[in-house]
Parts: C-alpha cells; structure tokens; sequence
C-alpha cells in the first residue's frame, strides 16, 4: 500500500507510472496468492488469474489495468488520467 500511495504522489510519466504499477501487482499476487507471476507476460498472468476466484467483474478491471500498462509501455500508447486512476484504484 506504501508503494502505491508514493506512485499516486509522485504522478511519474504514464510509461513510469504503469510500469511500476505493474511491479507492484505482481510481487503482491505472487506473495498473497502464490502465482508465479513475476516473470509471466501479461497474458499468462490474466490466464493464472481467472482461476484465482476473482469477481468476474475485479478480474475484467484486473486484466484492463495490465493490457493498458502493456500498451503504454510498449505502443507508446498515451493513457489518460481516467485511465491512470481506474489502473491506480484496483
């Protein structure tokens, strides 16, 4: 939670900020639930967690938030600020 508010303060550049978002959700579903998801791709991590017992409605926002990282990450997508605080409040 103290990782997520210094991101939330600290309002990085869109590429910053969905990267470390996503560093941040993968250490804590790989020590909460004991996915191995460190070193997945997104989509072997969306896949281990429709087994996890999410709300279909958490897990659709969940796979969301990480596609969006993806793309700005990778296809220099420009994410909006909706689009940052919707990844930021899962």
């Amino acid at each position: 939670m103290k990782a997520l508010q210094v991101v939330a303060e600290t309002a990085p550049v869109s590429k910053v900020f969905h990267t470390r978002l996503a560093e941040i959700f993968r250490l804590y579903v790989f020590r909460k639930r004991k996915l191995l998801s460190l070193q997945k791709t997104t989509d072997d991590l969306v896949l281990q967690l429709s087994g996890a017992g999410l709300e279909k409605s958490v897990y659709e926002a969940m796979a969301q938030a990480l596609r969006t990282g993806d793309f700005v990450k990778f296809a220099k997508y420009e994410a909006s600020p909706a689009d940052n605080q919707a990844a930021l409040l899962l």
